[in-house]
């Protein structure tokens, strides 16, 4: 059989170590190619000197925004990798890990089976849980779009919560440690060796708090932070100089990280969330005690005596400390541990057997599992083009331009638009001049401004294409869908509140949604809006877009980009978002309160107190559900609350400057 790889990454970490564990089981009896995000890697050459077909496709990985990776991958040339793995003739894709989905993606696209070998548990708030939608989502779609799941832990295997036995299966990622380690010395300083990505999930920050608190209580420790940077770098730089530990060594990688140190060593795991690890595996496997946050998957390799509650300082120092008071013993029995884990369960006949048995199960599976997601692909590929023309978008504004004094032809208006890309900010500019407007300040000339000014239809247009609106998009599309699957019997009601020229309602209507646009009243933006309403609906037949003054209905979602740093009172605008949205309603909302800049002299002084504080502005009303991290806070989700509390009483406390200023520096300080 022939079988596709889809690899996350190059480097040679756990995952990736698995990875090959798992060719090396497949390469006896099948042919394997492998496909690569980029050519440089010790992995990559590891593939090669085996002989495996190595391919390269630039796309980074799908976790943990998900949405700007489908915009990605539909930016590739699909059609010439679709030619090639056609030709190749396979007929299994397998996807290893849960954070690149472009392997199910291909699988569906070719009509081949998938097996997926998942080695992430998602959390929130962690660095690679999804934006966008809820891990219970994201899991969803691979599980229906899978025809089978390896899990590397039974803690993996959970997350899925599925009574569909016959798709979940478990291989536990195991290698032993080929280096020879050093007999331990009772005289030695302890060795803390902490191992893998620093990243906020691996929690590495806290292992000097850990150092610290032992060398006060007399235990000569140094502590050894070894991994590739990540997320959590920051703060564990930021708290390496807090601490002012001066036996804490920190490096991006070690080809052999159990020979670091002396010869009494303990792996420390401090993580948060850890699937199983197999640095833990290894570790044992040459007698170095494992020392390990309760995490998930070192309870099913551990025993309690090795373990703490995540971040409990106290049970974690004294666990070490226990350890080295017999060092030897503990040594002894971290072998024990791992030889007794092998034999019940990762022996290698064992692994051959749950292997081969995965295989058939995607292969038998297949068909069994209808997708129903192809629709949600394809509206996010469309973002990729405008709904409707530029010529037809300045068709637009030329058209209602009839209605000014300084009426324009298309041509004109186009050339408006390209001088706005290398000036921005004139067009707008030209109409505060013409209506007598005080810029960053509200008054009547402001609003004769919003009704009767083309300025902000020309800003518009001019950026018309910007990656970061088709990101914005394509996240609002992501979190619709999964509002829309948890209520599939009725199709979701959005208002638009703000949309100017109506492009993205367009976009959003064309995914299926009915909508409602509401913008300044008798503006010529909103007949604009009009006109590319028109256009979009004759060009794409069904298209539920409404054009409304006034709100009489409530909605399932409301989404306002870049509106509110506009509002003279933006407190009342929230109030009346909330008094739009039925119960479990949903808002996604961008805010403009950076400064004020020349460009955008319609951005209100009085709004700068708020800068990149809606979460607190919303507190009253709504509940934060996640924030979009590329572009950072374009969009905020919320979610109504079922009862208001009494005021905006967490905003003044950001209005004390002494306290707004000290609760910045001291989260810069901490490495928050």
């Amino acid at each position: 059989m022939k079988i596709l790889i889809f690899s996350h990454g190059t480097f040679y970490g756990g995952a990736e170590k698995a990875l090959l564990d798992l060719i090396d089981n497949l390469c006896p009896q099948h042919s394997v190619a492998i496909i690569f995000p980029d050519s440089h890697g010790q992995l990559v050459e590891i593939c090669r000197n085996k002989g495996l077909e190595v391919g390269f496709m630039p796309l980074g990985l799908s976790l943990p925004t998900p949405a700007n990776f489908l915009l990605d991958f539909y930016r590739l040339n699909l059609d010439a990798y679709l030619k090639e793995f056609s030709e190749s003739n396979y007929d299994l894709v397998i996807s290893n890990t849960l954070a690149t989905l472009q392997g199910i993606l291909f699988a569906q696209m070719l009509n081949l089976p998938c097996l997926v070998y998942a080695h992430e548990y998602l959390l929130p708030k962690e660095g690679l849980s999804p934006h966008g939608c809820s891990a219970k989502f994201y899991l969803k779609l691979y599980f229906e779009m899978a025809s089978h799941i390896l899990c590397a832990s039974e803690y993996v295997k959970s997350s899925f919560g599925s009574d569909q036995e016959s798709k979940l299966s478990v291989l536990y990622p195991f290698k032993p440690y080929e280096q020879p380690i050093l007999k331990s010395s009772s005289t030695d300083a302890v060795s803390l060796l902490v191992i893998g990505g620093k990243l906020i999930r691996k929690n590495t920050h806290f292992a000097i708090l850990v150092l610290k608190a032992l060398r006060l209580r007399g235990v000569p420790a140094e502590l050894h932070i070894v991994g590739v940077d990540g997320d959590g770098s920051f703060k564990l730089d930021r708290q390496a100089q807090i601490r002012q530990e001066k036996h804490v060594f920190i490096s991006h990688h070690h080809p052999d990280p159990f020979t670091i140190g002396g010869s009494r060593k303990i792996n420390l795991i401090c993580a948060l969330n850890e699937p199983f690890g197999l640095t833990m595996a290894e570790s044992l496997s040459c007698g170095i005690p494992v020392v390990a946050s309760k995490c998930g998957g070192p309870q099913e390799m551990l025993t309690e005596e090795f373990l703490f509650d995540v971040n409990d300082l106290d049970q974690c120092v004294r666990a070490i400390e226990n350890i080295l008071s017999d060092y030897d013993h503990y040594s002894e029995l971290s072998k024990f541990l791992y030889d007794d884990f092998i034999k019940n369960h990762n022996n290698l006949n064992l692994r051959k057997e749950v292997i081969n048995q995965a295989v058939n199960l995607a292969m038998n599976n297949f068909k069994k599992a209808p997708v129903n997601t192809q629709d949600f692909w394809e509206n996010i590929k469309n973002l990729l083009e405008q709904p409707i023309s530029k010529n037809e978008v300045l068709s637009s504004i030329a058209m209602v331009s009839q209605k000014t004094q300084n009426p324009l032809s298309i041509a004109e208006v186009d050339a408006l638009v390209e001088h706005e890309k290398n000036a921005v900010g004139s067009a707008v500019l030209k109409d505060v001049l013409q209506f007598d407007v005080v810029p960053f300040a509200h008054s009547k000339n402001m609003d004769r401004l919003y009704a009767g000014g083309i300025g902000l239809a020309i800003e518009l247009t001019a950026w018309i294409d910007a990656t970061d609106k088709k990101k914005i998009l394509s996240y609002i599309l992501l979190a619709l869908e999964e509002k829309q699957q948890s209520q599939p019997n009725s199709k979701l009601k959005i208002l638009f509140l703000g949309d100017g020229m109506g492009l993205d309602s367009i976009h959003i209507g064309l995914a299926g949604y009915d909508i409602d646009y509401l913008d300044f009243e008798n503006s010529l933006m909103g007949d604009c809006a009009k006109l590319n309403f028109d256009k979009a609906k004759e060009k794409h037949g069904s298209l539920s877009i409404n054009f409304i003054n006034e709100v009489f209905q409530t909605y399932d979602a409301v989404i306002t980009l870049e509106v509110i740093e506009h509002v003279p009172n933006p407190k009342d605008f929230i109030a009346f978002i909330n008094g739009c949205l039925k119960e479990q309603g949903i808002v996604f909302i961008t805010e403009f309160f950076h400064g004020i800049y020349d460009p955008w002299p319609t951005h209100l002084y009085n709004n700068e107190n708020y800068s990149f504080s809606l979460p607190l502005l919303m507190a009253p009303y709504f509940e934060l559900v996640d924030v979009n991290i590329d572009p950072l806070a374009k969009p905020y989700f919320f979610q109504k609350r079922s009862a208001l509390t009494d005021e905006f009483y967490l905003m003044k406390l950001f209005e004390e400057r002494a306290h707004l200023n000290e609760f910045i520096q001291t989260k810069l300080r901490l490495g928050y």
